[in-house]
């Protein structure tokens, strides 16, 4: 309500935002420094990369008063500091006439560090953005809630973790802390293996990241009670009684939906097999015999044919830093076969 008016705000979709005349680009300044190797005969080789990289005027989302329509602005505001080193090993173990047998990885390790508010600065050197705190010092994407502590065994009301080192089953007493970790990717990479023997080839491709969180908000509304539609086999465990043990709460009006907290973060780790080819290619010999074909290759390939992780959601690797119902990578299988003449 405005002035006794029904109001209305639009959010900040692709095409309803809220004009900033002074916003600019981000500017980066980075250092590199990489080190080669190669031994063997090419047999073997090693690539070391360390980066220093300085990124001021980021672009960020400001929060401002919904009478001026809008929810938020894109303006820009602070640096960041990305550090890290990149390593890439490749190799052929055994190779001959008829057979080869190669192998490849990579991994990346990064440190993201926020040095500088610019215009948001405070005393505090920090502001939050939803779950989201953007602290001098910290890693973007650092969040920012209420700890969730288990479901009271006694009422089947859910635990918050309050600010004498207890537990309450009143979110207002509990203070809401930057303990989750990031969003943000520390540790990723690939590897790779291949095998030839004459004209048969097979490569495989897994991909990796590790230690990084993710909102599973699908989690919200599959656990709300109200909410039509199928629900996890989890929901079975709900508590029902006096000295149940579990982490699903009661059936009230308390608890229905399950208060937005902590419980909801998950830790995001996986690992993919990202791509599996198997090919043949017939010998020049035989080519030569057919005279009309120069080339010929068939092949069947899978790609993200299975994940192993322990996040809880249909795909952990998700496009930002929420998961509500995202669609997961899908599994693809694609046969065919090139030929040249």
């Amino acid at each position: 309500m405005y002035n006794g008016k029904p109001g209305y705000f639009l959010d900040n979709n692709d095409d309803k935002k809220l004009a900033n005349p002074d916003l600019k680009w981000e500017t980066s300044a980075q250092f590199d420094l990489g080190v080669d190797v190669r031994l063997f005969r090419n047999r073997l080789s090693a690539t070391v990369d360390f980066y220093n990289k300085n990124t001021k005027d980021l672009l960020m989302n400001k929060k401002i008063s919904q009478t001026s329509g809008f929810s938020s602005i894109q303006t820009n505001a602070g640096s960041v500091r990305n550090t890290g080193v990149e390593v890439a090993v490749s190799g052929t173990p055994i190779r001959t006439r008829d057979f080869e047998w190669s192998l490849g990885a990579n991994i990346t390790y990064n440190k993201n560090k926020l040095t500088d508010l610019g215009a948001w600065d405070n005393d505090e050197h920090k502001f939050v953005d939803g779950d989201v705190i953007y602290s001098v010092g910290e890693a973007l994407g650092t969040w920012y809630m209420v700890e969730w502590a288990g479901v009271n065994p006694d009422t089947g009301e859910v635990w918050f973790n309050d600010q004498k080192g207890g537990k309450t089953e009143n979110i207002s007493d509990a203070p809401f802390v930057s303990k989750f970790k990031s969003s943000e990717i520390p540790v990723f990479g690939e590897f790779n293996t291949a095998f030839r023997y004459k004209g048969v080839q097979l490569f495989a491709n897994f991909t990796y990241a590790l230690n990084y969180y993710i909102m599973n908000a699908s989690r919200w509304y599959l656990d709300n009670h109200n909410f039509n539609g199928n629900k996890p086999a989890y929901m079975l465990t709900m508590w029902r009684e006096p000295g149940d043990v579990t982490n699903v709460p009661r059936f009230d009006a308390q608890n229905n939906p399950s208060p937005w907290a902590s419980q909801f973060l998950e830790e995001a780790s996986y690992l993919r097999l990202k791509t599996l080819r198997l090919s043949y290619s017939p010998s020049r010999k035989l080519l030569d015999k057919m005279k009309v074909v120069g080339s010929m290759n068939f092949f069947c390939q899978g790609e993200n044919l299975f994940t192993v992780t322990n996040y809880s959601g249909q795909d952990p690797e998700v496009s930002g830093d929420t998961d509500y119902m995202s669609y997961p990578t899908p599994i693809t299988l694609t046969f065919g076969f090139n030929v040249s003449f």
